[in-house]
């Protein structure tokens, strides 16, 4: 319960934080960062009790792993002290002189002198307000709209589009799939514990491996390129799933290894389809979560204007959220019962979110070909 509070406000707080607060050519990359944040944490949660628990017994080892999350908890709670304030949310409240010190602290850290002079140069140029304005919006001001607002006719395209990509990303299941690793190792003649969580850890390894390549680069593409690349590799690897369950399976009731479950997959594979199976699922995991994941986000965190983003963004994380929680409670009696029917119906859902996204409008702050080879030419040097 703790830790389920906890993760929904920091979901919806520091995505919102990291935009405000990093400059726009690394928002990508700092999202990137939250993600591979969050798989690095996993991992090190699922190895803990592998290397402990033959160290310790069971119930000192509950005491340790309350513990050993206070030690991240204390570095995080400390380092958010030291952090400034979000500028956004100080021109908010007017205090636009607080907010330019903040923008210049960030854009001009490690930066050479004449960039230094070139910003303190605008900044006396346009004021502080009008600075701050520019740095966040077309806008007059940078205050968020009120909840009435949000739902009414202005903001309804941007509301309903971060809505139903959520959702969209959601619904093409490869999160359900992950949490049913258990049944899936199963179904490949993984039979023992050990071997289990050997797989479990590989992929969440292989996830932290390919999170880490894409982060350099996010920033240089257009975001719906991206997505759309992602949907349609989503949809074949989904497509090749389903028919490894539809044809290379063979019927088996669920085995007493899986008698504490009330569900279990009702299909084994061979050795070799077996080891497809366990590769595509790997591969679905590193595609989702180095690609469609964050530049989803990142789209979403666009597309809201920034009088909406702030308020739109707790929304689309709420209905996230729910819509995971049922999800769960759901998909695995759907998986135990349709095996690989189920597979084809998210490889449908897949494609047709892919054919929907193309039809998306490219985010607000797409970069342009000039910021493109600027920003390539800078890497260079």
């Amino acid at each position: 319960m703790v830790k389920g509070i906890a993760i929904g406000m920091s979901h919806a707080v520091i995505p919102i934080f990291q935009y405000e607060i990093i400059p726009t050519p690394r928002r990508g990359r700092i999202l990137s960062f939250y993600i591979l944040a969050t798989g690095l944490g996993n991992l090190l949660m699922y190895s803990l009790p592998m290397m402990a628990m033959p160290l310790i017994r069971d119930e000192k080892y509950l005491i340790l792993h309350w513990l050993v999350d206070l030690v991240p908890l204390t570095i995080a709670t400390i380092s958010v002290m030291l952090f400034p304030e979000s500028p956004k949310w100080l021109a908010a409240n007017n205090d636009w002189t607080e907010a330019v010190d903040v923008l210049e602290s960030i854009e001009t850290a490690n930066s050479e002198k004449n960039v230094k002079s070139k910003l303190g140069h605008e900044r006396r140029r346009l004021g502080d307000k009008h600075y701050v304005v520019k740095k966040y919006s077309t806008a007059v001001n940078v205050r968020s709209c009120s909840v009435n607002e949000l739902f009414g006719r202005k903001y309804f395209r941007e509301v309903n589009t971060g809505i139903l990509l959520q959702l969209t990303i959601d619904l093409i299941g490869v999160i359900k799939l992950l949490n049913s690793m258990y049944a899936i190792c199963l179904a490949c003649q993984i039979r023992t514990m050990d071997e289990i969580k050997l797989v479990h850890e590989f992929d969440l390894v292989m996830r932290i491996v390919f999170i880490i390549a894409p982060i350099g680069i996010i920033d240089l593409l257009r975001r719906k390129d991206v997505l759309i690349f992602g949907m349609v590799v989503n949809t074949i690897l989904m497509s090749a799933y389903a028919a490894l369950y539809l044809v290379f399976s063979r019927p088996n009731e669920p085995s007493f290894f899986n008698l504490d479950f009330e569900w279990g997959l009702k299909v084994e594979f061979g050795k070799t389809s077996a080891s497809m199976v366990l590769a595509l699922t790997v591969l679905m995991d590193v595609v989702f979560h180095s690609i469609i994941l964050p530049v989803c986000w990142l789209y979403i965190l666009e597309t809201f204007s920034s009088s909406t983003r702030s308020k739109g963004w707790v929304v689309v994380s709420s209905l996230h959220w729910l819509f995971e929680c049922s999800l769960s409670l759901i998909f695995p009696f759907f998986f135990s019962s349709l095996n690989g029917w189920l597979i084809v119906i998210l490889f449908l859902i897949s494609l047709g979110g892919s054919v929907a996204i193309s039809q998306l409008k490219e985010s607000k702050e797409k970069p342009t070909t000039a910021s493109v080879f600027e920003k390539i030419h800078s890497s260079l040097h």
